[in-house]
């Protein structure tokens, strides 16, 4: 049984290799990984890396096809996050000053809120449910997702303007506590907002 109190303290200030690589073997083991021909691991359920401590994601995802949980680390980017996530993506309560790296797919919820984003370029081309940007620090919306299934939630930033927005949200669209008070009909100008819009 590995001592995973001492792989992550290892993995967190990568000083010790031997932890690095135990803790990646730990997480294969633990939720099932399959080695694919390129070296990467494709997850046939969800992966939990929350609160470890971690300041970099380990380099072993391919595809996860449940939820991917690694919010309350110490991440400035997400690269070496999955290529795609079949349900939930939280990355929240980090330090992302970049999303650099996350997966181009997402078919749930992704969660970034609470870190120190000041562009969302990198984020996933779709997400199928809620995207939750609120509590950092963006000016636009630049490289947000195209369409987002559920709700759209941009509040607590620095915004000056709507560009970049979604074209499409199924469901709420939040943009209270910004720099500019938006009104209702700016946000549906840009956007088709099926459901409520919050100012």
């Amino acid at each position: 049984m590995y001592n995973i109190e001492r792989l992550i303290r290892g993995y967190k200030y990568l000083n010790d290799t031997l932890s690095y690589k135990e803790y990646m073997e730990y997480l294969i083991e633990k939720y099932k990984g399959i080695l694919r021909p390129d070296g990467l691991y494709d997850f046939p359920g969800g992966v939990d890396i929350s609160g470890q401590g971690l300041n970099i994601v380990p380099t072993i995802f391919g595809v996860v096809k449940g939820d991917f949980d690694c919010s309350n680390n110490y991440f400035s980017n997400l690269i070496g996050s999955p290529e795609s996530v079949g349900k939930h993506f939280y990355c929240d309560n980090n330090q992302l000053q970049s999303l650099e790296g996350c997966p181009e797919y997402v078919g749930g919820h992704f969660w970034c809120y609470n870190n120190q984003l000041k562009s969302l370029v990198g984020s996933p081309i779709s997400v199928g449910w809620s995207f939750w940007c609120y509590n950092n620090h963006l000016k636009n919306l630049e490289g947000c997702p195209s369409s987002v299934g559920e709700w759209f939630d941009c509040s607590n930033n620095h915004l000056k303007s709507l560009d970049g927005c979604p074209k499409s949200v199924g469901g709420n669209f939040s943009c209270r506590d910004n720099l500019v008070q938006f009104t209702e009909e700016e946000v549906r100008e840009r956007c088709n907002v099926r459901g409520d819009v919050y100012v």
